[in-house]
C-alpha cells in the first residue's frame, strides 16, 4: 500500500532543507557591532552592469565597501564584507548588494535563501580589539584563503558622535531572490526583490 508524505506547505521551513529549517528565527538581531565603511562614487556603466533593469541609479552612484564584525547575533558571532550600491526602486531609495562575503554558514544560509543576499563563504580578518602600534584599523577579505580580494586601512582621528537609542539610524536594503527553473535552459522560475530595514541603535 502506497503512503503519501506528511509535510504540507504550512509545515515547511523558509530555507533548505525544508523539513529541518537550519535557522529557526523570524527577526534577526545583532549586538556588539563594529563596522568600517568606505563610501565613494563609482563609474555609472560599471555599476549598472551589476543591477537588475528594475533598479535606477544616479550618474556616478554612491557605493559602500563595508567590513563588519558581529559580537553576537541570532546566527552566532561572525564577520562580513558587504558591497552596496545606492539605487531607487519604485521611487524609494535602497542599498542594493551585488557582493557580500561572510565567515558563518548559518548567516550565509539566512542571507541567501531568505533575504536574497548573494552571500559566499570567505575568510575575513577584522577585529577592532586587536590594536595596531601605529593606531591603524585594518581589515582584509580573502577567498580562497590565500587570495586577497579586498583590503582596508583606516586611521582614526577624532570622535564624532554616538548613535543614540532615541534616534536610531535606519538603512533600507534590497535583496534579489532567484530560483532557477527545473528545466535546463529556461528562465528562472522565481525572481523577487526582498526589501529589508536594519536599525542601528546605541546600547
Amino acid at each position: 500500500m502506497a503512503i503519501s508524505g506528511k509535510l504540507t506547505k504550512d509545515d515547511l521551513g523558509h530555507v533548505m532543507p525544508a523539513h529541518a529549517d537550519p535557522l529557526g528565527f523570524n527577526k534577526p538581531s545583532f549586538t556588539g557591532l563594529d563596522e568600517l565603511i568606505f563610501t565613494y562614487r563609482t563609474d555609472t556603466d560599471t555599476a549598472a552592469a551589476l543591477l537588475p533593469v528594475e533598479l535606477e541609479i544616479d550618474e556616478n552612484p554612491l557605493v559602500s565597501a563595508i567590513f563588519a564584525s558581529y559580537e553576537f547575533s541570532t546566527v552566532g558571532a561572525y564577520q562580513e564584507y558587504i558591497m552596496t550600491i545606492q539605487v531607487r526602486f519604485r521611487g524609494e531609495e535602497y542599498s542594493y548588494c551585488p557582493f557580500i562575503y561572510i565567515d558563518n554558514e548559518r548567516g550565509m544560509i539566512a542571507g541567501r535563501e531568505r533575504d536574497g543576499l548573494p552571500k559566499l563563504l570567505a575568510q575575513i580578518d577584522f577585529n577592532l580589539s586587536q590594536g595596531a602600534p601605529e593606531g591603524l584599523v585594518t581589515a582584509r577579505l580573502r577567498r580562497p584563503a590565500d587570495i586577497v580580494l579586498a583590503e582596508a586601512t583606516f586611521r582614526p582621528s577624532e570622535y564624532i558622535s554616538d548613535i543614540s537609542p532615541e534616534n536610531p539610524t535606519r538603512i533600507k536594503g534590497l535583496g534579489l531572490r532567484v530560483f532557477g527553473s527545473a528545466v535546463p535552459g529556461e528562465p528562472p522560475a522565481v525572481c523577487e526583490f526582498v526589501p529589508a530595514e536594519m536599525e542601528y541603535t546605541g546600547g
